[in-house]
């Protein structure tokens, strides 16, 4: 990726506006508003500075367009969860549908995003998928990236799925997508671990029919991965946690989340604000399902 960055000169990041100290080949350092200096990359920071870019445009795009956007708005209504929401099956209830929270959900992400989303709901499970159609398989919707938001009667759960199935040629190469880039990509990896630590992320990892006995992975402050264990929890590279990944999947169908949780209680709180914090979190986990998809490609 080209350098865009000049000594000196002053760029933005998710933390706001930063000036640059010292380039040194694809390294960089930089001095936040605050006074702290940050040791980074220059391809991590030149793909945020043009997706900042981007944004700025975008919103001048859809000022420009208001009214039509405020047209299709006034057709997409959500007042919140409540506490029928939360129950087994989805008789009842209908935030899934695309004039409710569903609707919110895939207008936000591209109002934020340079991609068209669309919502799809599960037939008969209290479960939201948020996706580009085009690289959406509907006959091997847990192999599809995506990102998900899902209910059960205590909480809420959202944020990114993938799942490893059986590998034939008809399913998505979502899965071999995924584990290449965390592999080989480390300022990916950076970014990962940014969006787990500004929203509370943890990996929840388990196969089909274990989803009330997942592996729990959460991430430590200096950026490493926390494996639980029997007697103790690993601190892991993100090489050794790609290869643990691919160890216990190896056998059978495996679900990868990345999600924050909510309590129903704090879900119903929240009100409608709920799809506005949902969108952040889509949209800072988008380099996963970018890679994922191989939608920026």
């Amino acid at each position: 990726m080209k350098n865009p960055f000049k000594v000196g000169e002053k760029y933005r990041n998710n933390l706001g506006e930063y000036e640059v100290v010292s380039i040194n080949g694809p390294a960089m350092t930089i001095r936040l508003t605050d006074g702290r200096t940050v040791d980074t990359t220059v391809n991590l920071q030149a793909r945020i500075w043009k997706r900042v870019r981007w944004e700025k445009q975008h919103k001048k795009e859809v000022k420009a367009s208001s009214h039509s956007r405020k047209l299709s708005y006034r057709k997409t209504k959500f007042p919140g969860f409540r506490d029928e929401d939360f129950r087994e099956g989805v008789k009842g209830t209908s935030w899934r549908a695309r004039t409710k929270l569903s609707g919110l959900l895939s207008d936000g992400l591209t109002a934020k995003t340079r991609y068209e989303f669309q919502s799809y709901a599960v037939y008969g499970q209290p479960v939201g998928h948020y996706v580009i159609p085009e690289y959406y398989d509907k006959k091997h919707r847990g192999e599809s990236a995506k990102f998900i938001l899902d209910l059960n009667l205590a909480r809420v759960r959202y944020g990114f799925h993938i799942k490893k199935g059986i590998i034939t040629p008809e399913t998505p190469n979502d899965w071999q997508n995924l584990i290449v880039e965390l592999t080989e990509d480390t300022d990916l990896q950076q970014e990962i671990v940014r969006a787990m630590q500004m929203h509370n992320l943890q990996w929840n990892l388990y196969p089909d029919g274990a989803e009330d006995t997942p592996i729990h992975v959460a991430v430590a402050a200096d950026g490493q991965l926390l494996w639980p264990g029997p007697e103790i929890t690993e601190t892991l590279t993100w090489d050794e946690f790609i290869h643990k990944l691919q160890e216990v999947s190896a056998a059978e169908p495996y679900n990868i989340y990345l999600c924050a949780h909510l309590e129903k209680e704090e879900a119903i709180a929240k009100g409608t604000q709920l799809a506005d914090i949902i969108v952040e979190l889509y949209r800072d986990l988008l380099p996963l399902y970018e890679i994922s998809t191989r939608c920026a490609k």
